[in-house]
């Protein structure tokens, strides 16, 4: 239907003679009014309509000029296509119609990658190694990315399956974003022969990251098998196309420089930086070049790269960030349908999603946070055959954590018969588990990756025990029903504390870094702290055994922030020092010490000081050597379930989380279920625990 604003081309009627109406007014029968200096009447700019002048009827054009518009146009347009072509090096000639069609729909989806990636760099070229084919990113915008002809032609390849996979073997220009973060990467490097030093200081802990830990960090081994292969790794990354490979060359070198003790000066590795700077920006590139990665779509090398940087948050006493990455790479992962893999799939897919949804289980519990599988998660099928101990291990430890961490989300309204229930499937659990891997003693010829993976199992372990019945711990103080979990917890953190000895006491160990698991041993401790505190019960463990423990953590904290310059491991162990000396009545630091314990909960030491005797609140005051025999009281609050209740603080989230001044964290409006009062003046005798682990049955 022709509408009134429709412009068509119709013979308008014979005008009669002296009219000034437009023809729009005349059809209407309206007067037709022109104001001052206007083109258009009032009525038609009233009615949004084209106003056009009465007048004879224009003679129409030959039919020839027609054509010869037609083919103008269709001239211009293939000029176009010429165009795009020799701007994605794809030749025209001699190809077939069919040939032309796969190019140019090649051709569109390159730009439409890049287009929605950001502007790119046509000049900017760069041959793609083999190793990248196949995961090269788009390269370049083009002038012509908008034109209507192109907009068809995506429309058209929404119904479109041509295979171009074969086509990107061809050279293509590098996206200007990746060679970006290449050039920053470059400035950051250390000079070669410091780059050297560097890996050769910590060559002895990359079997711990690649077998230990299950970092895929190369694609193949052989990659990393010397410092000089190690060297090439690195530089031959900056050459590449692919951004994630880019991003493990980047993580690599950040993990070796985290690994750096003390004694390395700046000057002695040619550094441009502080090695912590250094870090952190090794990992903001790396985080720029897996946004490249990602889009559009992700890939196995860009997961692994985020388990890399989940592990270096690990180390650094950063679990939030970790599990931060962790569900990035998770969501990432379910994206490429990794949780549906059946058993045809390769070992390498599987390896990444269990590493992920494990993980994610155990930094969940940790945090008080929800984990992203629940057992019904079709992700979570059972190990295949052919898994080592190892993996089936973790696999059971990770599904009871997933049981704790539901019925800590309860907090309050869980139900008491649950914790038994979860109690029982560790048992079965560690009933599966061959005696002789578990309970192998490491000599001076074991390996280091094989004492460290063996060890770090046996601490989740157990640290997973000791989340279970630490709530039924603390009301055991009121309720002794719960004495059994009292039992169990602390037999769970020996086990933790022993464990952790083995590691720092093996050849090549004493100075791994990993706050996380430093902070986990430092609880352990302070839970046997809290019931030789409380305890009156004879049992085989005697007093002084546990104090050995708790010494023993002190002193392996000490080593690693004297030789790491670790905050966390810092704090933990003054913190082991005070209550300590508490107990045994030699405390002389701050008149009053009151810190907050990250994840799970406040401690506060009282010094009585005799009348007419100076008061020292400077830490720097305190010294074991020559004390002064001062009685204290010592307290403790927590929240059962929810040990996570004061993150929300503005200092926890500032982003040092573990490494932050715990006395800086007092909030004075939290509210803890759970307080007890110590005097260690009227203090001593032997503690609870019989070396079961577990509850009676």
């Amino acid at each position: 239907m022709v509408t009134p604003g429709t412009t068509v081309d119709r013979s308008p009627k014979r005008m009669r003679l002296g009219t000034r109406s437009c023809a729009e007014c005349r059809r209407r029968k309206v007067r037709c009014i022109y104001g001052t200096n206007k083109t258009v009447c009032s009525e038609c700019s009233l009615h949004e309509v084209d106003c056009i002048p009465q007048g004879a009827a224009k003679a129409s054009r030959p039919n020839s000029e027609d054509g010869e518009d037609v083919y103008q146009k269709l001239a211009n347009l293939e000029d176009m296509v010429r165009r795009i072509c020799s701007t994605m090096d794809i030749s025209t000639e001699s190809l077939s119609q069919s040939q032309t069609a796969i190019n140019t729909a090649e051709i569109l989806r390159r730009i439409q990658d890049v287009s929605s990636r950001g502007e790119g760099s046509v000049g900017e070229t760069d041959s793609t190694p083999a190793s990248d084919i196949g995961s090269c990113s788009p390269d370049t915008t083009d002038p012509f990315a908008d034109a209507p002809l192109l907009n068809l032609f995506k429309d058209a390849m929404l119904i479109q399956q041509v295979d171009t996979q074969g086509r990107m073997a061809a050279r293509v220009p590098r996206d200007q974003r990746l060679s970006s973060c290449v050039r920053t990467f470059r400035a950051l490097l250390p000079s070669v022969p410091g780059l050297v030093a560097i890996l050769a200081v910590t060559k002895p802990y990359w079997p711990i990251w690649k077998d230990g830990q299950g970092l895929n960090i190369a694609s193949t081994p052989d990659l990393l098998e010397s410092v000089q292969s190690g060297k090439r790794f690195i530089l031959d990354s900056l050459g590449s196309n692919n951004p994630a490979l880019v991003a493990k060359a980047v993580l690599f070198l950040a993990l070796c420089m985290q690994q750096l003790p003390n004694n390395l000066t700046k000057e002695q590795l040619s550094l441009s930086a502080h090695p912590g700077a250094l870090l952190d920006s090794y990992l903001m590139v790396a985080d720029m070049l897996l946004s490249i990665s990602e889009n559009p779509v992700p890939t196995i090398d860009g997961l692994e790269c985020l388990e890399i940087i989940a592990k270096l948050y690990m180390n650094m006493g950063k679990p939030r960030e970790s599990w931060l990455s962790y569900r990035r790479a998770i969501n990432l992962a379910l994206l490429l349908r990794l949780h549906d893999s059946d058993e045809t799939a390769k070992e390498r897919e599987h390896k990444v999603w269990s590493h992920l949804w494990q993980s994610d289980r155990q930094l969940s519990l940790i945090l008080g946070l929800p984990a992203a599988t629940s057992d019904v998660h079709p992700g979570l099928s059972r190990p295949y055959p052919g898994t080592s101990v190892g993996e089936r291990v973790l696999y059971d430890m990770c599904v009871m954590a997933g049981h704790v961490n539901e019925r800590n989300q309860k907090g309050a309204n869980a139900d008491y018969f649950t914790t038994l229930q979860i109690d029982q499937g560790l048992r079965s659990c560690l009933e599966r588990i061959p005696s002789d891997w578990w309970n192998a003693q490491p000599s001076e010829s074991t390996s280091i990756e094989m004492v460290y993976g063996l060890q770090v199992i046996k601490i989740q372990f157990y640290m997973l025990q000791k989340l279970l019945h630490q709530p039924y711990m603390l009301k055991s103080f009121e309720n002794a029903e719960y004495q059994p979990n009292a039992i169990a917890a602390c037999d769970a953190s020996r086990e933790m504390i022993q464990a952790y000895q083995t590691i720092r006491t093996h050849n090549g160990m004493e100075l791994i870094i990993c706050d996380l698991m430093d902070f986990q041993v430092f609880t352990a401790a302070v839970v046997l702290v809290i019931k030789l505190l409380s305890s009156t019960t004879p049992c085989v463990h005697s007093e002084e055994s546990d104090w050995k423990l708790v010494h023993s953590v002190m002193d392996g904290l000490k080593k690693v922030a004297k030789g790491m310059e670790c905050s966390v491991a810092s704090q933990a162990a003054q913190t082991l020092e005070y209550l300590t000396a508490a107990y045994h009545g030699t405390y002389s630091g701050p008149g009053q010490y009151e810190a907050v314990i990250p994840y799970f909960g406040k401690v506060m030491i009282k010094r009585f000081m005799p009348r007419g005797a100076e008061p020292r609140n400077d830490p720097e005051d305190f010294q074991l050597d020559n004390p002064m025999q001062f009685p204290s009281t010592i307290d403790f609050a927590a929240n059962s379930f929810a040990p996570f209740a004061w993150h929300d603080t503005p200092d926890f989230l500032s982003g040092a989380e573990l490494g932050i001044d715990w006395t800086s964290l007092i909030e004075d409006g939290i509210n803890y279920d759970w307080s007890q009062h110590f005097d260690c003046s009227r203090l001593g005798g032997a503690v609870v625990g019989d070396g079961g682990t577990f509850l009676p049955v």
